[in-house]
């Protein structure tokens, strides 16, 4: 009996070995594992993330890409927006997102440069 709880055991340890083998290779590939916050430090300092965030949002921002993190986020938010608004007050304008898993909506002030389609 004890034989076979070895075996087993062994068998469960090959297996998740190669479990973790395959999740690695498929990390390696998309990159899903990366994550720049951590490696700085400072996945849990709200503050400092929220400048990065900010500045690759900000078309203005040191990237030097303009608006394309903006549009992108902005994409990503509407494919999980059941429904979304433009409210525009004199030159600003503002896109409410209303999701079922975001209480409250979604607030994002646009610029003037940011065309919505």
């Amino acid at each position: 009996m004890t034989k076979d709880i070895l075996q087993t055991s062994a068998l469960l340890l090959e297996h998740g070995k190669e479990t973790i083998k395959r999740f690695d290779e498929s990390y390696k590939q998309s990159g899903g594992k990366y994550n720049v916050f951590k490696i700085a430090n400072i996945s849990t300092d709200e503050v400092k993330t929220c400048k990065i965030i900010g500045d690759l949002l900000d078309t203005n921002g040191c990237h030097c890409k303009g608006d394309y993190f903006l549009k992108h986020f902005i994409e990503i938010l509407n494919e999980n927006a059941h429904s979304s608004i433009i409210v525009t007050f004199g030159s600003d304008k503002l896109l409410i997102l209303l999701s079922e898993n975001a209480v409250p909506p979604i607030f994002i002030k646009l610029f003037p440069t940011i065309p919505i389609t």
